[in-house]
């Protein structure tokens, strides 16, 4: 396979340019169209909402009787208050909640990174056991906390290669039940849809 190294240039390259490529990355892998079209329906999160963000999405099954929700960024903060009087810490990229007839809570927290150089986006995904027990903590017994990253195609060739650095994450991952999705691939949404399925 013929790959182009994209070369850092120097100290701080990233900056505006990580930021303009993560965001692209962000919309690229954003669940809102497709949640919409399958007849989730918008509800606002604030008295005046202005942005995309200050809406979640919601649904719920008629055979089964489960309330799905989709929130992006500060909307789980929002609703996890207004509707759960619990105050999370954290604004994840997208989260995914499931609300059974008998009570039971699901979260699936997804967080998006996008890297094309070298650099220290990586070492966050070593934060992925911390983060998630955080949640956890904060949320109590009475949610079950999934926690998975969406990455670009940079990362995806470290995360499957057998570098023994890489190796290891995945076994730390995999210790903590937490999943790692490709965004640049063409079955994303649909491996997206899979973790959210099967993971009760």
């Amino acid at each position: 396979m013929n790959e182009t190294a994209v070369l850092n240039r120097g100290t701080g390259a990233g900056g505006a340019n990580t930021n303009h490529h993560g965001k692209r990355f962000e919309e690229k892998t954003n669940n809102r169209t497709r949640l919409l079209d399958q007849g989730y329906t918008r509800e606002s999160l604030r008295p005046h909402p202005k942005k995309e963000t200050d809406y979640c999405l919601k649904r719920t099954d008629p055979d089964t009787g489960i309330t799905n929700t989709f929130v992006e960024q500060h909307g789980l903060k929002c609703i996890m208050k207004a509707d759960h009087d619990k105050q999370i810490f954290r604004c994840p990229d997208e989260a995914y909640m499931k609300e059974y007839p008998d009570g039971r809570k699901a979260l699936f927290v997804l967080e998006k990174k996008e890297q094309r150089v070298e650099g220290s986006v990586e070492t966050k995904l070593w934060s992925g056991p911390s983060l998630k027990r955080e949640y956890e903590l904060v949320l109590g017994p009475g949610f079950n906390v999934f926690y998975g990253f969406c990455v670009s195609e940079f990362l995806k060739r470290r995360l499957v290669s057998h570098e023994k650095k890489y190796e290891i994450l995945h076994e730390i991952l995999g210790e903590h039940n937490i999943v790692v999705l490709f965004g640049d691939d063409d079955n994303y949404f649909e491996t997206l849809d899979a973790w959210i399925s099967n993971s009760l």
